[in-house]
């Protein structure tokens, strides 16, 4: 209630309890791990958490083709196969391998600019 009141900037009457520590959400900031992380993810054959990376990198490209597309410049498509799939994992593993102190961020952010390089400006 007191989480509620906060964002609604009211007032609640009788309850002066404070809200329980939530814990702290895995997708919303995967992709600041570091990247020696997403290869225990998929070292350790946890597909969840393993596709977790993915999805943040895949949410990372979309944000950065709406900002393409708002600029008027290419927007970056490429159809969603096995193949392209298995080809983004091997990039993001091997920089990972050769980084792995770095987020997993700058991994994805250096597979968008191989992707760029090949769609044109």
């Amino acid at each position: 209630m007191v989480r509620i009141s906060r964002n609604l900037n009211a007032i609640v009457i009788g309850d002066d309890s404070e809200p329980p520590a939530s814990p702290r959400p895995t997708t919303y900031r995967i992709g600041f791990n570091p990247g020696e992380r997403f290869i225990q993810a998929i070292q350790s054959s946890k597909a969840p958490e393993g596709s977790l990376f993915y999805q943040g990198y895949l949410g990372l490209l979309t944000s950065v083709n709406s900002m393409r597309f708002r600029d008027g410049k290419t927007v970056m498509t490429f159809p969603l196969t096995t193949e392209l799939i298995r080809e983004d994992h091997t990039y993001l593993f091997q920089y990972c391998q050769e980084y792995p102190k770095r987020t997993f961020h700058q991994a994805a952010l250096s597979l968008i600019e191989l992707r760029l390089a090949r769609c044109g400006p």
